[in-house]
Protein backbone atom coordinates (compact mmCIF):
# COMPACT_ATOMS: atom_id res chain seq x y z
CA UNK A 1 0.00 0.00 0.00
CA UNK A 2 1.25 3.76 -0.91
CA UNK A 3 1.07 5.81 2.37
CA UNK A 4 0.39 9.75 1.65
CA UNK A 5 -1.06 12.19 3.92
CA UNK A 6 -4.72 10.91 2.21
CA UNK A 7 -4.07 7.84 2.38
CA UNK A 8 -3.16 5.64 5.90
CA UNK A 9 -3.71 2.01 6.47
CA UNK A 10 -5.52 1.26 9.04
CA UNK A 11 -4.44 -1.74 11.59
CA UNK A 12 -7.40 -3.15 13.06
CA UNK A 13 -6.12 -7.01 12.95
CA UNK A 14 -2.84 -8.68 14.11
CA UNK A 15 -2.34 -12.06 12.60
CA UNK A 16 -0.63 -14.86 14.29
CA UNK A 17 0.08 -18.26 12.76
CA UNK A 18 -0.86 -21.22 14.83
CA UNK A 19 -1.15 -24.64 14.23
CA UNK A 20 -4.76 -25.03 14.68
CA UNK A 21 -6.50 -21.79 14.36
CA UNK A 22 -10.04 -23.59 14.60
CA UNK A 23 -9.76 -24.58 18.42
CA UNK A 24 -7.76 -21.53 19.66
CA UNK A 25 -10.56 -19.39 18.21
CA UNK A 26 -14.01 -21.44 19.73
CA UNK A 27 -11.75 -21.25 23.13
CA UNK A 28 -11.18 -17.47 22.74
CA UNK A 29 -14.55 -17.02 21.27
CA UNK A 30 -16.41 -18.85 24.44
CA UNK A 31 -14.03 -15.95 26.58
CA UNK A 32 -15.55 -13.33 24.57
CA UNK A 33 -12.31 -12.16 22.41
CA UNK A 34 -13.79 -12.11 18.77
CA UNK A 35 -11.05 -13.71 16.70
CA UNK A 36 -11.45 -14.88 13.06
CA UNK A 37 -9.64 -16.72 10.57
CA UNK A 38 -8.50 -14.45 8.35
CA UNK A 39 -8.65 -16.52 5.11
CA UNK A 40 -10.81 -19.46 4.44
CA UNK A 41 -9.82 -22.36 2.11
CA UNK A 42 -12.99 -22.07 0.03
CA UNK A 43 -12.11 -18.10 -0.41
CA UNK A 44 -9.24 -19.15 -2.47
CA UNK A 45 -9.25 -18.83 -5.85
CA UNK A 46 -8.57 -22.43 -7.31
CA UNK A 47 -7.40 -25.95 -5.40
CA UNK A 48 -4.93 -25.76 -2.29
CA UNK A 49 -2.55 -28.20 -4.74
CA UNK A 50 -2.42 -25.66 -6.86
CA UNK A 51 -1.64 -22.90 -4.32
CA UNK A 52 -0.21 -24.36 -1.52
CA UNK A 53 0.93 -21.05 0.21
CA UNK A 54 -2.12 -19.65 0.13
CA UNK A 55 -3.90 -23.11 1.22
CA UNK A 56 -1.26 -23.46 4.02
CA UNK A 57 -1.99 -19.77 5.40
CA UNK A 58 -6.08 -20.69 5.23
CA UNK A 59 -4.86 -23.87 7.73
CA UNK A 60 -2.52 -21.77 10.17
CA UNK A 61 -3.61 -18.26 10.91
CA UNK A 62 -5.91 -16.47 13.24
CA UNK A 63 -6.97 -12.41 13.49
CA UNK A 64 -6.76 -10.75 16.82
CA UNK A 65 -8.37 -7.97 17.71
CA UNK A 66 -5.97 -4.56 17.84
CA UNK A 67 -7.42 -1.22 17.30
CA UNK A 68 -7.15 1.93 18.82
CA UNK A 69 -9.86 2.04 21.15
CA UNK A 70 -8.85 -1.05 23.12
CA UNK A 71 -7.93 -0.33 26.40
CA UNK A 72 -4.57 -1.39 27.83
CA UNK A 73 -6.80 -3.82 30.17
CA UNK A 74 -8.52 -4.90 27.17
CA UNK A 75 -4.96 -5.80 25.71
CA UNK A 76 -3.47 -7.49 28.49
CA UNK A 77 -6.83 -9.81 28.64
CA UNK A 78 -6.33 -10.69 25.15
CA UNK A 79 -2.65 -11.51 25.63
CA UNK A 80 -3.26 -13.51 29.29
CA UNK A 81 -6.41 -15.45 27.31
CA UNK A 82 -3.98 -16.46 24.71
CA UNK A 83 -1.05 -17.28 26.39
CA UNK A 84 -3.37 -19.82 28.57
CA UNK A 85 -4.62 -21.64 25.46
CA UNK A 86 -1.39 -21.57 24.08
Amino acid sequence: MIESKNNTPVYYRAIIRVDNPVEIKEKLLKQGVKVIIPIEDWELLDSGSKYKNAYNLTQTTLSLPIYPSLTNEEINDIINKLNKIL
